[in-house]
């Protein structure tokens, strides 16, 4: 069966990468790997993903492909809304957006179709390209750390393995191991306007990346403006149910980045 790593542009799934291709930790060498880019990533993130499949590629010979969902999930709230035959308006992949309910209760939404419709669909398509429909091992780099992400594939021909976990490595390990090897740190990566970002992801956006903030900030406004067509409730960005802009971030001191990305996330962001 081939061997397929599942690439976030984060920490631990490059070092994975590095890992398996120096032959360290009894990783044998994986076929190819494939990152699903969202069209929601920040440009700095962008810029290291490219820099990283140009560096493996010269120095490993091994191919990284990048799928995309033909829209793009920013682009796709700038687009002109759908409308259902009753005439309705809607939009679909939906993130888990934190919704403001009449009554002022607060909820979320839960479903997350984003990370089907722009990680999942669009790498299964590449793959489905490649191998046709071979059965395949589809690594993903889940740390030991955050193993709770583990999960069984529900599809008969794709067997999911956790290499890290195997190896009881975490992510700490990950980042030193970069560095051993002398190589540029990659951010965790995300959407720059995630639900899950907590207040230090969003303090540390505001200082440093000021441009991508206020990117998110009007990229809320999008959203709460098309949301009121299909939605009874307000939506937001963060879990105070407050516009980014009118936030002091608290909670700054966090340890993680998305400490509830955690529990929710497959594997498929923040990798």
């Amino acid at each position: 069966m081939k061997n397929i790593v599942s690439y976030g542009g984060g920490t631990q799934s490059t070092a994975l990468i590095l890992m398996a291709l120096n032959g360290d930790y009894g990783l044998q060498r994986p076929d190819f790997g494939v990152y699903a880019d969202t069209g929601g990533e920040p440009e700095f993130i962008d810029n290291y993903v490219r820099w990283f499949i140009n560096y493996i590629k010269q120095h490993y010979d091994f191919d990284i492909y990048i799928t995309k969902n033909k829209t793009g999930l920013y682009n796709l709230w700038y687009e002109p809304e759908k409308i259902s035959e009753d005439g309705r308006k809607y939009t679909q992949s939906l993130p888990p957006f934190f919704v403001l309910n009449p009554d002022r209760s607060k909820s979320m939404i839960r479903k997350r179709q984003c990370t089907e419709d722009y990680k999942v669909k669009p790498f299964n398509k590449l793959v489905n390209s490649i191998i046709g429909r071979e059965p395949y091992v589809k690594w993903f780099g889940i740390s030991f750390d955050e193993r709770s992400r583990m999960k069984i594939s529900t599809t008969k021909r794709i067997t999911y393995y956790y290499p890290l976990v195997e190896k009881y490595i975490n992510r700490v390990d990950s980042i030193n191991y970069i560095h051993k090897l002398g190589i540029r740190e990659p951010q965790r990566s995300s959407c720059f306007f995630c639900p899950y970002h907590s207040d230090r992801y969003w303090q540390w956006l505001k200082d440093f990346h000021p441009t991508i903030f206020h990117d998110a900030v009007d990229f809320e406004n999008v959203v709460r403006a098309r949301s009121k067509h299909y939605l009874r409730g307000e939506i937001f960005l963060h879990r105070s149910c407050k516009p980014l802009d009118q936030i002091q971030f608290t909670d700054k001191d966090q340890l993680n980045m998305f400490p509830e990305l955690i529990d929710e996330c497959g594997g498929e962001c923040g990798i």
